[in-house]
Parts: C-alpha cells; sequence; structure tokens
C-alpha cells in the first residue's frame, strides 16, 4: 500500500450529530478468537453463501470451513472502514488485481486483498492489511499491521487453484457489494471446487447514515462489579425503539436483556446484538475543562436564561423559575444537577452538561428539550456523567427530547414516566446499565401513546413541531375547531401518529387527525399539552393557551363627550369563573403605537364585580386632551389571561369647551311684524347641535322660544342661524309699545352650552312695516318672489312694488302686486352673470299714508350653463376578521372618519370612503386635470385646517384635490375642481394632511360624476368629518365638452344631514 493510501487509512473518523457509534468501531474493541469469532461477525449482518460442491465433502473438508470463516471476517473488516480516511479509488478496501498488495506482499500468487481501519480507541487506531496468496498448492493468509507482518496463517494445504472476483465489478472497481472466491482443492478421492461468497455489505463503502446499520445508538458496557446472573437493560414494561444498532454486554449471559430481546425494536436496518468484553469507545475523548472548588453557581438571568460555565454547588430548576433557557456552550456541574417536576427547560443551541460530580436526575412532568453542540472536542456529546451513578431521566405528559449523545459509561441510566407519560426521544445512549420503570401500575406494554409507560426511542431526532404555534379562541356557545398538523423533517417520518392532550376539557383532540373541536358553554381559560407519538416513539408536544371568550359589550358614549361620563361593560356568564375582571381602556387615536402598528392601550379602570361601570373624568388634563378623538374598549380578563374583547368603539371626541354665539338683526327699533334675528354660532371641536332663539318681557326671565334651528340659515356660511320673529303674536297693535329681552342659547354635540342677549329691545305693531324675504346667496333663472307685510288693524295692504338693482346702480322695477300672497317672479336671464343684485320692497296700504320701504337684500345671479349639482360623501367597506366566529364578514368602515386603507390579514379593504361631484352637464376631464381621458388614475385627497386662504372660520376645514405633491404636504398642481367646505373640524388646528387617492369620470344620464377614493397609503390626520351638510364650491376653470365655463355658485350635500365618509 503506498504512503499516501496509508496516511489516508491513518485519518481520524468523524462522528456526526445523534448518531451514535459505528458497529466497527464497536466490533474492533472486542477480544474475538480467531476461528470462533467468524460466527459472531456472521451475525452482525455478513452473508455467506457457499457452493458448487456435494454437503458431505464441505462437511469435511477442514480447509474449506478456515477459508469460509477467514473470508467472511476479512470482508467484514474492510466493509465496515469509514471511506472517508480511504481516497485510493477503487482498490482501497478490497482488490483482486496481481500486483496490488498494498504494504503485505508475501510469496505466491495474490488471490485478493483486504484492507481497514482498526480503531483500537477514539484516539488509537492502525492500519489493517490483509493479503490472500497461492504458492504452489498452498493457500496463505498474511496480516500485516501498519505494514509489519504478523506470523501467516495457513488456510489450506491441497489447494489447486485459488481465484477471486468482486461483485457487481470483477475488478472491484467502484463500491462492491461482495466479492466471491472459487478454491478447487483436492480430496482422497477427487478433486472438488468450492466457490464461496462474502458480503461487503451493501452501502459498505458509504458514510455511516440513520438508514445505516452500522449506527449505534444504544451501548449498554455492562457493570463489572455485579455478580451473574445480572440485567444489563431491563424494560420493565417500556418499549425501547432503536434506530440503528444496540450493542449490550452479556458476561451476565441471557439475562441481560429482560424481559425478552424483542422488546428492543428496530423500524429501519439495524440489530440487537449481545457480546462480551466491550470496551468505551468515547474512553478517550478529551475531558471538560473545570474550575470546580468554592463559590456560588451562576445566577439565572432576569431574561431567564442560564449561561454557560462552572457550578460549584448543586443547581436545582424548579416550576418557580418559570421558562428556562440554557444559552449555547459547556456548563459543568461539581455537585450534580436536578431538573425538578413542573421545571421547563430547553436550549438555544448546542450545550454540553458536564456532570462531575453529585447526580443528575430529570423529574418525571418536567419539559426538557435540549441540543449537542455540533462542533468541538466533545461535539455531539449532550450530557456526560463522570461519576458512577444512578442518573434519572424522567417523562410525564410533556415529550422529553435530548438531541445527542448521552455519555454514561459507569452509571446506571433509569428512565421514568409519570402517569401521564408518552415518550422519551434520545439521540444515542453509551451507559453501564439501562433500565426503564414506571410510576404506579402500568398497563401492558404496547406502542400506542395512551398508555402510561413510556416510549424510548434511540436515534437521530429531527427537527419537527406542532402547527399552528398558536390556537384561536373560542366563544360561549359556538362550535370550535383548530386542525393541529406537525411540521418539519420529521413530519415525513412518522408512522402512524397518534394525537392526545391533557388540560383540554370540555374539548377533545381527534387521535387520527389532530383536530380540537368542542362547544364551551362557559368562558375559560385553559393551557392545554398536545403531543403526538408515532409507533416508532418519534414524538413531539407543544403547550398552547386556549381562551373561552364571553360576549363583552362596552357601552357608546357617543361621538361627543364631556365632563364625567359613565361607561358600562356588559359581560356574559363566566359560569362563575373565579378571578374574572374587566378594565375599560383607552388610545389616543395618533398617539403611541406598538412595533406592529397596534394601539398602545391604557387603562381608565379595573372592575371585578359587576355592574361593570366606569366614570370616565373627561377633565382629567393629565391624561385626556380636550379636543382629541379617543377609541376605548373593554377586557376581560379570567386567570390572569384575556377572557374577552369588546368591539372597539372609535371617535369619541372630547369637549369640554363652551360654543362661542353672537345675536345680532333685528335693526331699528321699534320692531314691528315679522323681523329676522340672527345668531352666528360656532363651536371648535363637537360642532354646533341646534340654536335657541327666546324671548321674554323686559327683566321678567320668562323665556318663550320662538325658534330653535339645527342648521344654519346659508349652507355657505355655517356659522349663520336665523329666526324669523312674528312680533304681532307677543304685542299686538292695540297693546302700543311693550319691551322685550331677546336670546340666542346655543349648544353644541356634547351638551356645553353659550347664551347671548339682546335686551330692552322695543315693540310697536301699530305701525306697518315690510320686508322682502331673500331669495338665497346664489339665484339663477326665474325665482319666485316673496314679501312680508303688516298694518295695523284695520287698515289693509293694496299694493306691494318690489324693485332691484346692481350694486351701486339705480333701482327698477320688477314688480307690483296688488293681491296676497304679496310677491312675484323675477326672471334673471339676461342680468350680469356672477354680478350681485340687491332688492327691496314697498308697500301701500288703505290709509293716506307714505309706502313702507323695507331693508335691502343681497342675492348673486348665476345663469352659468354648467354648474355644481351636487357633492356626496360616501362611506367603504372592509372584511373583518371575527375571531370569535372564525369568519370574515363584510363590515361598512366607521361613519364620521376619513378611513384609512388597512392591509393587514384581519383588516383588508374591499372599497374606500370616497367623494362624489357631480355636475349639471358633461364636462370635458382634460379642463379637470391637463390631458385626462377620464380614467382611473392616482391623486391626492388634500385637507388644510381653517379654509382656503383663511376665508372661513377654523372650524370649516376644507378639501381639495392635488395632482402631483412634493415631499411633505405640499401640493404642486391641483385639479380644477374647486374646494369642499366641511361643517366641522376634520383636521388638526393648522395642520395639512395628505392622503393618496384615487380619481374616475363617469357619465350618468349626460351628466358628469366623478368620484375621489380615498385610498389613504400616505399620510392620515384626518380627526373625524362632520354631522351636517358639506358645501363644494367648483372651479371656474372646468368646462364642458362645448368649453362653457362652470359656475363657482357653492353646491350644498342634498339628501338627510348625515356624518360622512
Amino acid at each position: 500500500m503506498n504512503n499516501s493510501l496509508h496516511q489516508r487509512l491513518r485519518k481520524m473518523r468523524e462522528r456526526e450529530q445523534d448518531r451514535g457509534l459505528t458497529l466497527i468501531e464497536i466490533l474492533i474493541s472486542m477480544t474475538i478468537s480467531l476461528v470462533l469469532g467468524a460466527v459472531l461477525v456472521a451475525a452482525l449482518i455478513t452473508s455467506l453463501n457457499v457452493a458448487g460442491a456435494t454437503s458431505d465433502t464441505l462437511k469435511t473438508a477442514v480447509d474449506v470451513r478456515l477459508i469460509s470463516s477467514y473470508l467472511a471476517r476479512d470482508a467484514q473488516g474492510a466493509a465496515g472502514t469509514d471511506p472517508r480516511t480511504v481516497t485510493n479509488e477503487s482498490r482501497a478496501l478490497a482488490s483482486v488485481l496481481a500486483d496490488d498488495w498494498g504494504d503485505c506482499a508475501q510469496a505466491g500468487s495474490l488471490v485478493a486483498r483486504f484492507a481497514w481501519v482498526d480503531h483500537i480507541t477514539v484516539s488509537l487506531q492502525r492500519t489493517i492489511t490483509v493479503t490472500w496468496a497461492l504458492d504452489g498448492t498452498t493457500l496463505t493468509r498474511n496480516y500485516c499491521v501498519d505494514g509489519a507482518a504478523k506470523p501467516p496463517l495457513i488456510l489450506g494445504r491441497t489447494i489447486v487453484s485459488a481465484s477471486a472476483v468482486c461483485l457487481p465489478t470483477a475488478d472491484c472497481s467502484g463500491t462492491p457489494s461482495s466479492i466471491e472466491m472459487t478454491v478447487t482443492g483436492r480430496s482422497q478421492k477427487s478433486d472438488y471446487t468450492t466457490k464461496l461468497s462474502a458480503s461487503l455489505r451493501p452501502r459498505g463503502q458509504d458514510f455511516p447514515t440513520e438508514a445505516s446499520a452500522s449506527t449505534v445508538s444504544l451501548l449498554a458496557l455492562g457493570d463489572s462489579g455485579t455478580a451473574a446472573p445480572c440485567t444489563n437493560v431491563a424494560l420493565s414494561t417500556a418499549k425501547a425503539v432503536v434506530l440503528g444498532d444496540a450493542v449490550i454486554a452479556n458476561e451476565c449471559g441471557a439475562t441481560s436483556l429482560t424481559p425478552d430481546p424483542a422488546d428492543i425494536a428496530h423500524p429501519k436496518d439495524g440489530v440487537t446484538s449481545l457480546t462480551g468484553n466491550l470496551l468505551d469507545p468515547l474512553s478517550s475523548l478529551p475531558t471538560p475543562s473545570d474550575t470546580c472548588g468554592s463559590g456560588s453557581n451562576l445566577a439565572l438571568g432576569s431574561d431567564g436564561t442560564y449561561s454557560p460555565g462552572t457550578y460549584p454547588q448543586r443547581l436545582t430548576i424548579s416550576s418557580t423559575d418559570g421558562t428556562v433557557t440554557l444559552n449555547p456552550g459547556n456548563y459543568v456541574f461539581c455537585n450534580g444537577l436536578e431538573i425538578g417536576s413542573g421545571a421547563s427547560v430547553s436550549s438555544s443551541g448546542g450545550v454540553l452538561l458536564y456532570v462531575k460530580d453529585g447526580t443528575l436526575s430529570i423529574r418525571p412532568d418536567s419539559s426538557v428539550e435540549l441540543t449537542a453542540a455540533s462542533s468541538g472536542d466533545q461535539r455531539n456529546v449532550l450530557v456526560w456523567v463522570a461519576t458512577k451513578q444512578t442518573v434519572s431521566i424522567g417523562t410525564g405528559d410533556h415529550i422529553t427530547r435530548l438531541g445527542g449523545t448521552i455519555y454514561a459509561p459507569k452509571s446506571a441510566v433509569v428512565f421514568n414516566g409519570s402517569s401521564n407519560a408518552a415518550a422519551i426521544n434520545v439521540g444515542a445512549l453509551v451507559a453501564a446499565t439501562v433500565a426503564v420503570s414506571t410510576s404506579g401500575s402500568a398497563p401492558v406494554r404496547q406502542l400506542a401513546p395512551v398508555s402510561t409507560v413510556p416510549i424510548i426511542r434511540f436515534g437521530p431526532i429531527p427537527t419537527m413541531s406542532i402547527s399552528p404555534s398558536e390556537l384561536t379562541s373560542a366563544v360561549i356557545g359556538q362550535p370550535y375547531s383548530a386542525p393541529l398538523s406537525v411540521i418539519g423533517d420529521g413530519a415525513s417520518q412518522l408512522v402512524n401518529p397518534r394525537w392526545s392532550a391533557t388540560g383540554l376539557s370540555p374539548f377533545a383532540i381527534n387521535s387520527v387527525t389532530g383536530e380540537i373541536t368542542g362547544t364551551p358553554e362557559c368562558a375559560l381559560s385553559l393551557t392545554p399539552r398536545v403531543r403526538v407519538v408515532d409507533d416508532t416513539g418519534l414524538a413531539v408536544s407543544a403547550d398552547y393557551s386556549l381562551l373561552v371568550l364571553s360576549d363583552l359589550a362596552l357601552s357608546d358614549p357617543g361621538d361627543f363627550v364631556r365632563g364625567t361620563k359613565e361607561l358600562t361593560a356588559t359581560l356574559t356568564d363566566t359560569c362563575g369563573g373565579a378571578g374574572t375582571s374587566v378594565s375599560i381602556q383607552y388610545w389616543l387615536e395618533g398617539g403611541d403605537t406598538d412595533v406592529n402598528g397596534d394601539p398602545v392601550w391604557s387603562t381608565m379602570c379595573t372592575l371585578s364585580v359587576a355592574p361593570f361601570q366606569c366614570s370616565w373624568v373627561t377633565t382629567d388634563t393629565a391624561k385626556y386632551t380636550n379636543g382629541a378623538s379617543y377609541s376605548l374598549r373593554a377586557i376581560a380578563t379570567l386567570s390572569n389571561s384575556t377572557a374577552a374583547e369588546s368591539e372597539i368603539i372609535e371617535g369619541v371626541t372630547i369637549d369640554n369647551g363652551y360654543p362661542l354665539v353672537t345675536l345680532s338683526g333685528p335693526g331699528t327699533t321699534p320692531l314691528r311684524g315679522t323681523v329676522t334675528l340672527v345668531a352666528d354660532a360656532s363651536d371648535n371641536e363637537s360642532g354646533v347641535a341646534r340654536v335657541r332663539f327666546e324671548v321674554s318681557p323686559k327683566d321678567l326671565g320668562a323665556w318663550m322660544e320662538i325658534c330653535n334651528e339645527t342648521e344654519p340659515y346659508d349652507p355657505a356660511n355655517q356659522s349663520q342661524y336665523l329666526c324669523e320673529w312674528d312680533t304681532t303674536v307677543f304685542v299686538p297693535a292695540e297693546r302700543g309699545t311693550q319691551s322685550y329681552d331677546i336670546r340666542a342659547v346655543v349648544s353644541d354635540r356634547a351638551g356645553n352650552g353659550a347664551i347671548d342677549y339682546l335686551n330692552n329691545k322695543s315693540v310697536n305693531n301699530n305701525s306697518a312695516s315690510v320686508s322682502i324675504v331673500s331669495p338665497g346667496a346664489y339665484v339663477r333663472g326665474t325665482v319666485a318672489l316673496s314679501v312680508n307685510t303688516y298694518v295695523p288693524s284695520p287698515a289693509t295692504v293694496t299694493s306691494v312694488l318690489i324693485q332691484i338693482r346692481p350694486t351701486g346702480g339705480s333701482w327698477t322695477d320688477i314688480c307690483t302686486d296688488t293681491a296676497e300672497p304679496w310677491g312675484c317672479s323675477w326672471n334673471t336671464a339676461g342680468l350680469t352673470n356672477n354680478a350681485t343684485y340687491q332688492l327691496r320692497a314697498f308697500m301701500s296700504d288703505s290709509r293716506a299714508v307714505p309706502p313702507a320701504e323695507s331693508a335691502t337684500v343681497s342675492t348673486i345671479v348665476d345663469n352659468s350653463v354648467v354648474y355644481g349639482a351636487d357633492v356626496q360623501a360616501a362611506n367603504g367597506s372592509k372584511l373583518s376578521y371575527d375571531s370569535r366566529k372564525a369568519i370574515w364578514a363584510t363590515k361598512s368602515l366607521r361613519l364620521g372618519r376619513l378611513d384609512q386603507n388597512k392591509t393587514d390579514a384581519r383588516n383588508k379593504p374591499l372599497t374606500y370612503d370616497r367623494i362624489l361631484f357631480s355636475f349639471s352637464k358633461q364636462l370635458d376631464p382634460s379642463s379637470i386635470i391637463a390631458g385626462w381621458t377620464g380614467s382611473s388614475r392616482t391623486v391626492w385627497i388634500r385637507l388644510r385646517d381653517k379654509g382656503v386662504s383663511g376665508n372661513y372660520s377654523t372650524k370649516n376645514d376644507t378639501l381639495d384635490v392635488c395632482t402631483t405633491w412634493a415631499s411633505g404636504a405640499t401640493c404642486a398642481a391641483v385639479a380644477n375642481l374647486g374646494w369642499v367646505k366641511f361643517a366641522l373640524d376634520t383636521v388638526a388646528g393648522g395642520k395639512t394632511a395628505i392622503f393618496e387617492s384615487t380619481i374616475s369620470h363617469q357619465v350618468v344620464s349626460g351628466k358628469s360624476v366623478i368620484t375621489v377614493g380615498a385610498v389613504l397609503k400616505k399620510y392620515n390626520d384626518a380627526k373625524s368629518t362632520n354631522l351636517a351638510v358639506i358645501v363644494w364650491t367648483p372651479s371656474a376653470n372646468a368646462r364642458d365638452t362645448l368649453g362653457n365655463g362652470c359656475s363657482t355658485q357653492p353646491a350644498a350635500e342634498t339628501g338627510t344631514n348625515d356624518k360622512d365618509f
């Protein structure tokens, strides 16, 4: 054998995680007699086929017996060699080529050559080369160790011929599966030919894997200090499942494995071997370094983690420590380690637990999942117990998973199971003795995961877990379903898995499908543990939290609140569940959110006894901001877990400010007939709800309501409220002059109020009066004019003259009416478009007195061809996930706010809030946006506080549409749609908010309708919209298809007043 091959054969074997020891390492560490050892080799997966001669000849030919035994032995030795130490292509392990002697030449002609690495210990190895040669009629076997020949062995002296070939390739190239030797010998009667074959083991030259029979996952070395008869592996009533081989010392005889070798199952390739003279194959591993002595243990971190290092005192991990995580590295326990019942321990990476002294105990009903390191001197060793002791490893309803080798060569390892035990998974085990016991009486041994006896599985532990990681909540009285499944590499390896669970009542789990079902009747907080175990012992478990929710409702305080507001949460029956409490929480909209963008809620109050009522003190300025909007919810907890959550009430605005009101209008005194009172009222928080006009005889305080107005008189100026007061009802002509106090009482939507007075106004209806009723801020076409008249009885009105003039111009007559109702039709055609005109009336009565003259009324004449016909704000809808019913449902977006496009899984929109502009004719879309054809495109909605250029009060915020915008909230170009004015505050004071949107154009019945959809992907600073009408002022730049310009006359929202968006 050349030097490079020699060096390669001497390379150290590398071991893969969780794969135990190779069988050749165990075999080579035995003391085997030369001849009888062949029988043991054959028992450990070596095939021997003999053919070609009569059975009488085979029985009497000693030569054939020796040849067959040593052929099997040498073939098995070569087959078991780790191929990574040999890279001499096809002739490294076996050869039949004439001159391929390696480093073990001898006299004669080469028949066959074998080579392998003999591992005496992990760190001590030698190269073995065996050559077979025929020298004359003598067949000789030469055995060389590191090139040094031992005394040759004569296998036959009467051999006429001997030759060998490999299969499937005769010259042993590639990966040979077997070697076939043909021997012709000479007996006393006649020559005979014998054909012998020896297996080189299928995939024998492959690296050992989970499927290879050379993997040893369970090795019981025996206890040399125990007198026979003794038991090295005692399974009690449990079942051991070994992936690979189990090798058990048998110095004590047949009782070394009880009750029966059949109790060790091998679901894949592998055998159970009972043999003697076993040596510890890991004895030369470097011992972990330690600094044992006096001192204190490392403390458990605040995050529930332990760090690697030396622990001088015995370390006990208990259930009170919570969930404990071991950080990656080596842990040295100078006086032992105990993981107590109820404790939960896992590793965040590869660890080594070196128990130098003291005992190691993992108590039943603990939760332990650990993984060994895959690198370093002690790689793949998870637990190393240095002293002779009893190591206790327990399991309960949680699956104990130890991913690595438990190395306790001097110790008795005992696996314990509690009454609800399921399984233990161990990567590999090297121990003196192994025992499996149970607590209490155990049922008949079985593989199914329903007994009190654990299944112990030795072999590689694949990654696997139960999905999903969290269970959705259930709702009282509603059927519940939660399908579970196993994911990860181990999912495909499961054989006939069986599901079970503890702590799940009143629900149940299907043992075959893993589906959790049930219909709960009470609010509960469950912590079930689910596990799945298959026929091979492969197992995994998961801890869950399952809440059964009550129906919880929170009273809606309305859109606006002030002072102290009582809130009430109503909770359905919890079946007397102890510890039920209800918290009412609030969130400042637009305030703090967590990393997921969800609101950070604050607790207003926590209540433990029904009725669950809480006083919301909105005047507490340390917690709440006047004028700000809040979201409210109620949370019910049961046993410290959320049992119910109410629907969130959004957009509740605090309004502890007072509205403003100024009363004016009756003119000069004495007042007579019907007079107009004007109240200019506003509120910057919730908005004006109503204005009451009241009168009282002077200084009496006996107030009588004369008007109750909930809408402003002029939609274009929503701060003015008008009242027509017929003074004749209170002061008839015969009463002469009377004095009255007048007041306007304004209330906002939160209930705050303000009053303004006009005191000591004299009223005398003994003289005539006339007033013209305003036709409105804008007029077009033919307009009906109306006049109010009064004359003292018994006089009568004889005629009314109505006149008009442009502002600053001359008066001209419109009409003279001589009969009630007083008024006439006014045709505005031919007048200057978009000009302001004044109207007045003169009344003549039956007395010989001059005509009475009215005050003037102003209006704008607008006879444009194109004008704004209507503006409407429409509320969108979204898909909302109802976790209680586990369904998606279409739900309208909350009225009263411009809703954002939320794209997370539980708030997927279908349509968005939008605003529709209706024109009187069909428009040319390019007059709205240059080059626009009317198809859907992106624009931006701009909301601005305090109107456009300060035209209106702070409450009348405005909206327009930008076609392009720069950084921040700068609108670079504006669409020719004009602007919309809201009745209330829609955006925070002094701010401008821009929202991404879409615009589209449709023609309906020959008239243009332009829709702007509030997609809102950029900003969302809107607070809430109005509860009254909105007013749209179109742009004069909009034109119809003939080029006619558009009127700028404001168009008020038609229909019933409502919340917009």
